[in-house]
């Protein structure tokens, strides 16, 4: 249950981003941004039955306002959940989403950065609730750069785990 908020907002993303037209494309790295927010702030918040572990007090919690905030506290309290997951590539994909979203007269983002952005969404969703978001029947990149991130993710992996 305490997945279903940014499955939806990962899915709908999925959707936009198959159309590839600039607004599509848009619409599509919002919401990836808004489902890695929404999870993280989910994660954090879940019960220490259900993480596992500590996680930050309600009052950190409640005082992280902006996503550099979620990040640190993330950081701070997702140990071995981070593994082959770069925060400063999360953020960048942020600050670009936070130009498309406040200045977002005609700027677009091309179909490769938001695709990129979704397979690290998705390896973060399933490092934090060790469950996949994407339905196997799904191909798991639409574009070269995602295919990119993809295998550089596989190949951490597989030099961590010989």
């Amino acid at each position: 249950p305490w997945t279903a908020g940014p499955t939806e907002l990962l899915e709908h993303a999925r959707s936009h981003l198959a159309e590839k037209t600039p607004f599509d494309c848009r619409i599509a790295m919002i919401s990836v941004d808004n489902a890695v927010e929404l999870a993280i702030r989910t994660y954090l918040g879940l019960p220490r039955r259900v993480r596992g572990t500590d996680g930050p007090s309600r009052r950190a919690l409640e005082g992280a306002i902006g996503f550099p905030d979620l990040l640190d506290l993330l950081e701070k309290h997702g140990g071995d959940k981070l593994a082959e997951i770069e925060l400063g590539d999360i953020e960048w994909y942020h600050r670009l989403r936070n130009t498309l979203y406040h200045d977002g007269n005609g700027v677009t983002v091309d179909p490769d950065k938001v695709d990129a952005y979704n397979q690290v969404a998705n390896l973060l969703f399933q490092n934090l609730f060790e469950t996949s978001v994407i339905p196997e029947s799904e191909p798991p990149a639409t574009t070269l750069l995602g295919e990119f991130v993809l295998k550089c993710f596989a190949t951490q992996r597989y030099e961590k785990d010989p």
